[in-house]
């Protein structure tokens, strides 16, 4: 028989995590639709667009000059009504006036000091601020345009850090936990992955979908994920310390869904077809549960010309380039990424 060239790989253990792919969307923490709590006329708008803004910063603010003028005629009739309050108390004490005339004016004295309280409220609210820390929307307002509590002033959207929500089956539900580490690839940044946390899991099983809502939070300081986006999650669900992984262009033969054959070349360069037992299936790469050991060398190129008891003449080193990349990106190489399985 005549000698084979062939690319020869040998095997070693590796570590990999066992991946599963969700189709989720980015949300926002906290989004809310900023309005006045009165009807006003705009005096001043302090924000710009797409500014990012801090809890407490004035956004809006209302012409206040009839809810002053209003207050300050509610708390001149309040003092009036205190200093009849305190003649009436003396009379009473000295029943000089019957307890109904004395109630009366305790109860006047009551809605001045509510009515007091609801004009400073009033007041107030000409003062919109932002609830919390995050990034303001479009600005559809005017100064001088009267606006009422059904008026859109903005939107204000937290954006640091992010959620991404997504369905996870039933089946997985054991195999996921608060706290656990998941990678978000988005369309608007290909191949970039974003690392984020499970902090939510439902406590219950949707009987519709038969799946889970989880959510996982994602800092996000640059801003560049944004609530609504279409988002891939990948969830770790098993890890493997010491994995037999070989280029899946050594099985030259299937012979069902779990076994195949692969040639493995002898210590004296022979060649000798070995039959294999798979497990996890990596972009371009498989794992070999049974029938081979670290140490063992595989032909992963030269197969279609590869017999049994033949001489194998190993190509150059450089003949594994290609794969040693291809293991590499299946093992998410120096940054702890897994691989997706099926």
């Amino acid at each position: 028989m005549p000698p084979v060239r062939a690319v020869i790989w040998e095997v070693v253990s590796s570590r990999f995590d066992s991946e599963e792919r969700f189709i989720g969307s980015v949300s926002a923490r906290e989004m809310v639709e900023l309005q006045s709590e009165i009807q006003g006329v705009i005096s001043s708008i302090e924000f710009e667009e797409g500014q990012r803004v801090e809890a407490g910063d004035i956004l809006v603010r209302l012409d206040e000059t009839k809810l002053k003028a209003q207050l300050e005629q509610v708390m001149a009739d309040l003092e009036q009504f205190r200093t009849d309050f305190e003649m009436d108390r003396q009379l009473y004490e000295e029943s000089t006036i019957s307890k109904q005339a004395y109630d009366q004016t305790l109860s006047r004295l009551k809605r001045a000091e509510a009515t007091m309280d609801l004009r400073k409220r009033e007041l107030a609210d000409t003062v919109i601020r932002a609830p919390f820390a995050g990034v303001v929307g479009t600005r559809d307002i005017s100064v001088g345009q009267v606006v009422n509590p059904q008026t859109t002033l903005t939107f204000l959207v937290m954006l640091d850090p992010i959620d991404i929500e997504f369905q996870l089956p039933e089946r997985f539900v054991s195999k996921v936990s608060e706290g656990q580490n998941v990678d978000v690839e988005v369309r608007a940044w290909p191949g970039e992955r974003f690392e984020g946390r499970v902090h939510f899991i439902a406590s219950y099983v949707d009987q519709g979908t038969r799946t889970v809502q989880v959510k996982a939070r994602i800092e996000n300081k640059d801003n560049r994920l944004k609530p609504g986006m279409f988002g891939e999650v990948f969830l770790a669900m098993e890890s493997y310390d010491d994995a037999i992984l070989i280029p899946e262009t050594a099985l030259f033969r299937i012979l069902n869904s779990r076994e195949a054959s692969v040639y493995r070349v002898t210590g004296e360069n022979k060649v000798e077809m070995v039959t294999i037992e798979t497990g996890k299936r990596l972009p371009g790469v498989i794992q070999i549960l049974q029938g081979l050991s670290p140490g063992d060398r595989v032909i992963v190129e030269g197969t279609q010309k590869a017999i049994p008891g033949a001489d194998v003449i190993p190509a150059p080193v450089e003949g594994l380039e290609p794969y040693t990349a291809m293991m590499a990106r299946a093992l998410g190489a120096g940054s702890g990424e897994g691989a997706v399985t099926r």
